[in-house]
């Protein structure tokens, strides 16, 4: 499959004036580049992203540049998180949340100086949308009662939800919702509500938004060691290690 990386190789880019190039604002990013980007975080292609990423970066190309080369990265970067983010939007992530997470990475973004930390930065925003497509089973609900269901679970996730409170918002029976929920998502509630949680968790670990030890207050886990058995049980990692793995391997990545 064609590396949509190398269109970002901007000593050699030039402008795509062409009937092909999908709009103005993608610059030369070609639009079999904006298709297979696009492709892969709709299908929630996390480790495809990031064998790309690796590819691109054994291939040499991750070299620094001189500063007016490094804004054209930046530019490139901000492309690649601006498709993914509407990507993910289509593919039912929450506005809100994908627009945070794009936001968030490229104030990153504008920070950094080295062409490897940009480019992995954006591939990491563009990797988080894929997982969160991977974990969202949304997209098609049609249920009136469902989309009230999810959004309310949604703007909630800082409270403790239960069965109840969420059949009381869809003024139903709880067996009712679950036998709708289930039909409808092909999961029950308490893993719908427990998977988002989680997808927020990785989030703000991720994003160093607060420290591990508060997150699992802030999204209304009973006590520390809940949140770290539900972190475990979806992830395979507790917080700590997940955030200590990810720190690793940028110190690794960046001593290569």
């Amino acid at each position: 499959m064609k590396n949509y990386m190398d269109d970002f190789n901007v000593k050699t880019q030039t402008e795509d004036t062409s009937a092909k190039a999908a709009s103005p604002l993608l610059g030369s990013m070609p639009f079999s580049a904006v298709k297979d980007l696009t492709r892969l975080v709709e299908n929630g292609k996390v480790d495809e992203i990031g064998q790309l990423f690796e590819s691109y970066k054994q291939s040499g190309k991750l070299s620094e540049v001189d500063k007016e080369s490094l804004q054209r990265i930046k530019y490139s970067v901000a492309i690649m998180v601006g498709i993914a983010c509407k990507a993910a939007i289509s593919c039912g992530v929450y506005e809100t949340d994908a627009l945070n997470i794009a936001n968030k990475a490229l104030n990153s973004v504008d920070t950094l100086n080295s062409t490897y930390e940009i480019v992995e930065c954006g591939v990491d925003c563009v990797k988080g949308f894929a997982q969160l497509v991977a974990t969202s089973n949304i997209k098609n609900v049609e249920s009136p009662i469902i989309i009230k269901i999810t959004n309310y679970i949604h703007d909630h996730l800082t409270e403790r939800i239960t069965s109840s409170d969420l059949a009381k918002v869809a003024n139903c029976s709880e067996q009712y919702l679950a036998r709708l929920f289930k039909s409808e998502l092909n999961t029950n509630l308490s893993k719908f509500v427990l998977q988002q949680k989680i997808n927020e968790a990785l989030y703000l670990i991720d994003s160093d938004v607060m420290p591990c030890n508060e997150v699992g207050p802030y999204l209304g886990f009973c006590s520390q060691s809940h949140f770290i058995q539900c972190f475990k049980k979806v992830t395979g990692y507790t917080p700590y290690k997940y955030r200590n793995m990810r720190y690793e391997r940028r110190c690794i990545a960046r001593n290569q």
